[in-house]
């Protein structure tokens, strides 16, 4: 799942503020074991597209932003990943996940070390 960072002018709902509050909210429901209305207080298998924006995919704008990152390792919008809530974030998420905190945690533990290589001297 995904929601795009950008879009063309007839793609409305497709910007930064959107994005960040689509996988802010799914982050946050995920945390609350709350599950799907279908199964209720179960585990939720996620899958967020995409780690990268997709500078030279064809289509529509939209297609080239659903990454959480641009082509260059810069965030396109935070998502608690910096360097001084990771730890806590991935922590957060970990402990609500019980039953299968690799499937997020292994995400934002790549997403967090890719960011941690761009800032490093």
């Amino acid at each position: 799942t995904g929601w795009p960072s950008a879009g063309d002018i007839d793609e409305a709902g497709a910007n930064i503020q959107n994005a960040q509050t689509y996988n802010s909210n799914l982050i946050q429901h995920l945390a609350s074991n709350k599950g799907t209305p279908l199964r209720p207080n179960l585990p939720v298998e996620v899958y967020i597209f995409a780690l990268f924006n997709e500078n030279l995919k064809p289509g529509p704008t939209s297609e080239r932003h659903y990454g959480l990152f641009n082509p260059d390792g810069r965030m396109v919008y935070n998502l608690g990943l910096d360097n001084s809530e990771s730890s806590s974030t991935l922590y957060i998420i970990s402990s609500a996940l019980e039953l299968r905190p690799f499937l997020l945690v292994c995400f934002l533990c790549l997403a967090v070390s890719l960011l941690n290589s761009f800032i490093s001297p």
